[in-house]
């Protein structure tokens, strides 16, 4: 069994559809984190996958914020399903079997605490039935989470997501005391030990002093030295319950990053942290897991997946938990609005009518007749054409499209008669562009089409108005008069161009960077402060360690506004007079 954990950072931003990401994952258990969903975006598409059942949970509090999802496939249909790690989203469903229960002394937290906590959409529970090598059945609980990140700018949201770590402890801890198998997997937000980042400080004390990194050392097992001596616990604090998989099986792997940055280009340098876990239960890994692995080469996040295969199989349940997305009331067939019910309505009228529309036309040519109900049904203007100028049409004479051949328009008098008939209808004609209105005049007055190197420059229509007669003839010096203009009007537009250009200089060149004489970046500081809105400028090459040379450099230059570069100029002029 593969069961995969990926932080997908937007489900609807997916470069493919989510079908061939959950195929190219491959895993029968996929737990998706950060989805950036919520309930009134969800379409069909997205949570109806054929040969997988489905289960969200939404952020309460603001849209497209936060979200989890478990996809998971028909051979592994969970027995049941939870949103949530406090049980208070679940308060209606406590006592049947869609619930998986077994959530520990809360009695630490109010009422108002739980009800925050579970409110981003950050967990999603499914208890699986899964056979081990020996063959037993084993209930599986499987802890989908995407842990809070404790924001510097946002004031609480350290306490905050310590707060959901002790819940989701307690939980885990509870499942595990009621003989379930756990396994917690996600997004954690924060690194375990110093090989798990890039960049870790180098007193190990002041790394190990952050409180997310203090509760996820408690709760986890070291594995620091082989996964032969995972057993051994350390005398100094109490033996952990879980374990991290994959360092269980990698103990000193390096470089093994699951999240970069993409301002910076970080995953092009391999310059992040490990932040996406697997954990399980210590007997499980010990005695199922097979291996856990990342996925470094799968795109498509600023996060990549973390598999971990078992040695055994699940076996499925033959009835869907009711928190499948396939039971929510707008894709199982109910009417939730009064509104979507007319809605509908009018979109089946509508489509009526555009058969019937259809069907009328074709029976105009005499291909078919018309059913005698349609008939009776529509008046008489529905199937006869009508030639009545209507009052809309009158007013939309009155605003006539300017077109090009109103520049030739000549005024006609009282001894034209044909002629004026012939300019009035010139000027009904409503050309697509300026290039072929210029090519049909040419060819009316018969001196061929206007030189394509010209076409797009113009044509002075106030020297030349007189010399283009609309019956059909003319002589060469209207053709020299009809250039000669659009000469006359390329050499201005020439000269116009320079002078713009004389004028606006354009932006200046970035400097070139100290480490690797390239242009630089320009960059503009969004954190709030007294630097809010200043612009920088950077090496253009992605972030790495100081060791590697095709990172960036540590070229770092503010942008001095023009006016103030001018002053500084002006300044040193007069020291140097002075000297």
């Amino acid at each position: 069994m593969r069961i995969l954990t990926w932080n997908i950072n937007g489900i609807r931003a997916c470069k493919q559809s989510l079908k061939q990401e959950l195929c190219d994952l491959s895993g029968d258990i996929v737990c998706l984190q950060e989805t950036k969903i919520t309930r009134d975006l969800l379409d069909e598409e997205t949570a109806i996958q054929d040969g997988y059942s489905s289960y969200f949970s939404f952020s309460k509090k603001k849209s497209g914020y936060s979200g989890v999802a478990t996809y998971c496939k028909a051979h592994a249909t969970p027995v049941s399903a939870e949103e949530g790690l406090s049980g208070i989203l679940t308060d209606k469903m406590k006592g049947t079997s869609d619930v998986i229960g077994h959530y520990g002394d809360l009695s630490e937290f109010t009422n108002e605490e739980l009800i925050s906590l579970d409110s981003e959409g950050r967990a999603i529970l499914t208890e699986h039935q899964y056979r081990d090598t020996y063959g037993n059945i084993r209930q599986l609980v499987v802890i989908n989470v995407y842990c809070p990140r404790a924001d510097p700018d946002r004031e609480g949201r350290l306490n905050y997501k310590l707060q959901f770590y002790k819940l989701l402890q307690i939980r885990a801890e509870a499942l595990l005391k009621a003989k379930k198998t756990v396994i917690i997997l996600g997004d954690f937000n924060v690194s375990h030990k110093p090989i798990d980042h890039c960049n870790p400080d180098a007193d190990d004390e002041k790394f190990y002093a952050r409180p997310s990194r203090h509760w996820l050392g408690q709760l986890l097992m070291d594995t620091s030295s082989s996964c032969k001596s995972a057993t051994k616990q350390n005398s100094q604090k109490k033996p952990s319950k879980f374990i991290d998989t994959f360092r269980y099986f990698h103990p000193k792997q390096e470089h093994a990053f699951t999240c970069w940055s993409t301002v910076t280009g970080a995953r092009q340098t391999n310059y992040g942290t490990r932040i996406d876990y697997i954990v399980s239960d210590v007997s499980l890994c010990q005695e199922e897991f097979e291996d856990c692995e990342i996925v470094q080469d799968f795109e498509g996040s600023d996060h990549c997946p973390v598999r971990a295969t078992l040695k055994g199989t699940p076996e499925p349940f033959d009835k869907l938990p009711s928190m499948c997305t396939k039971f929510m009331p707008e894709f199982y067939g109910r009417q939730q609005k009064l509104s979507t019910f007319f809605t509908k309505g009018l979109e089946k009228e509508k489509l009526a009518k555009t058969d019937r529309t259809q069907a009328i036309g074709s029976a105009s040519l005499g291909k078919e007749k018309l059913p005698s109900s349609w008939k009776r049904n529509l008046g008489k203007s529905d199937y006869e054409p009508s030639f009545k100028r209507t009052k809309s049409d009158s007013k939309n004479k009155s605003h006539k499209t300017v077109s090009i051949t109103n520049f030739f328009k000549k005024v006609p008098s009282a001894t034209q008669g044909s002629s004026s008939k012939e300019t009035q209808n010139l000027n009904d004609i409503q050309l697509q562009n300026d290039t072929d209105q210029i090519d049909d005049i040419a060819k009316t007055i018969h001196i061929g089409k206007v030189p394509r190197g010209d076409e797009d420059k113009g044509i002075d229509g106030g020297k030349n108005e007189g010399s283009l007669g609309m019956t059909g003839e003319t002589n060469s010096s209207e053709t020299n008069g009809l250039v000669k203009g659009t000469n006359v009007r390329s050499k201005t537009k020439k000269q116009m161009v320079s002078s713009w250009k004389d004028i606006l200089k354009g932006p200046r060149p970035p400097p070139l960077c100290k480490g690797h004489k390239e242009p630089c970046l320009l960059r503009t500081v969004k954190k709030p402060g007294p630097n809010l809105g200043k612009q920088f400028y950077v090496c253009c090459r992605p972030e790495g360690h100081k060791s590697n040379p095709e990172a960036r450099c540590n070229n770092f230059e503010w942008v001095v506004p023009l006016k103030k570069l001018k002053e500084v100029k002006g300044d040193e002029h007069e020291r140097e007079t002075k000297i």
